[in-house]
């Protein structure tokens, strides 16, 4: 005998242990069918992303030119798993909506954070479902519908906003928040910095000599040289700086590096 409520390893459960915050929304169709949906961040933790693995997921393979895509957190699984009256219809999901899909452009977020949410969404009785309950007839097709409503639920109350406005915001916090991709190491010191222009981020600033980033490794006194940019710029870099109090290494979204502009060429 098994006892269901001692089971933790299913995917909804990791789905909900691995999450760091929630984006809820709501979407009425035009035939008084009712959406809720929870959107959940799964953030990269230190060296890893923390998105669940689907036990039963194909491996992504050298041949395939997405790869790298399959290789990132979500890969290329749908984003919703849906339920009927509380009830998984298994058979049906729903990939994307335009709001929340994979940016076209290079934005404030950087892309691989569109891997790390997953999602569920819950119907009301006005959607059918197949005489088994494993399929939905028609759910992606009504929510995808141009007269489908979507707002978002905070605490509770339900607030008219642009959802792809609110998303991306979510989205940027959840980053900015909960991601700890950039190790900082070998701490010098506590500095004050004048050339901030906003006096409150003035200080305190950390200093560092390197970091890891990416599975690389940075140092001072390592010559680099800028991208995409004309002419190009070379210089040597003096140290690593991250806001707040620090001591020791330490794990953070993003910083800054201070470099020492040597000399710069025009490319051909």
């Amino acid at each position: 005998m098994v006892n269901l409520r001692e089971i933790d390893n299913d995917m909804q459960t990791l789905y909900i242990n691995t999450s760091a915050d929630t984006f809820e929304f709501k979407a009425c169709t035009d035939v008084d069918g009712i959406v809720e949906g929870v959107l959940r961040y799964h953030p990269f933790l230190y060296d890893r992303e923390t998105y669940p693995e689907d036990p039963y997921a194909i491996p992504a393979t050298e041949e395939d030119d997405d790869s790298i895509v399959l290789n990132q957190a979500r890969g290329k699984r749908p984003i919703f798993e849906c339920f009927w009256n509380g009830r998984l219809i298994p058979y049906t999901t729903v990939s994307e909506f335009d709001w929340c899909a994979w940016p076209k452009k290079t934005g404030t977020v950087p892309a691989e954070c569109y891997s790390r949410f997953s999602g569920v969404l819950f119907t009301n009785d006005r959607f059918q479902v197949s005489t088994n309950k494993l399929t939905f007839m028609d759910l992606e097709l009504q929510l995808k519908n141009k007269e489908t409503l979507f707002t978002r639920i905070v605490n509770g109350q339900e607030q008219r906003v642009k959802i792809q406005k609110e998303f991306h915001q979510w989205l940027k916090t959840c980053h900015e928040k909960w991601d700890k991709q950039v190790k900082f190491r070998g701490f010098k010191s506590t500095i004050t910095r004048t050339d901030v222009a906003t006096k409150k981020m003035q200080s305190p600033w950390a200093t560092f000599s390197s970091i890891e980033w990416d599975g690389r490794a940075y140092k001072a006194g390592q010559y680099v040289k800028s991208q995409k940019t004309q002419p190009v710029f070379f210089g040597s870099v003096i140290q690593f700086l991250l806001y707040g109090d620090h001591e020791g290494d330490v794990y953070a979204t993003g910083g800054q590096v201070q470099v020492a502009m040597v000399r710069h060429q025009r490319e051909c």
